[in-house]
């Protein structure tokens, strides 16, 4: 009974990740204004996608673009800490219910499912 009831933790830690991850990305995605590429132009930056809507669909004057700019920069690094994080985290809970499971499982099982999520941390 208690395998299932950490399997049914994990399943519903991802299932939770998930669902926030897919919200995430959707709202990211639906904020790229991005322009039709130009031959030979650099692509821009994520900071440089961001102010380029903000401008675009608040009207942003220079002035609010100056002060908003450093804003965005900010909250992206931020972001990418976090991101970070969660990953380090993530990684940390699979590791430990790979070890309990493994207890389970005969050792090429264990070997299976260390070396299968290994190649997937290493992604």
């Amino acid at each position: 009974m208690q395998t299932g009831k950490i399997i049914g933790f994990i399943l519903g830690v991802f299932l939770a990740g998930a669902v926030a991850g897919g919200f995430v990305g959707a709202r990211w995605q639906q904020s790229k204004a991005k322009p039709p590429a130009i031959e030979g132009e650099k692509p821009k930056s994520r900071e440089d996608e961001i102010m380029c809507w903000m401008r675009e669909f608040l009207q942003l004057n220079v002035e609010q673009e100056e002060n908003i700019r450093p804003l965005v920069r900010q909250a992206i690094q931020e972001y990418q800490v976090l991101q970070k994080e969660q990953q380090k985290r993530i990684y940390d809970l699979i590791d430990r219910s790979d070890r309990r499971i493994a207890a389970h499982l005969s050792e090429e099982q264990a070997r299976k499912l260390f070396a299968f999520n290994r190649d997937k941390q290493e992604k």
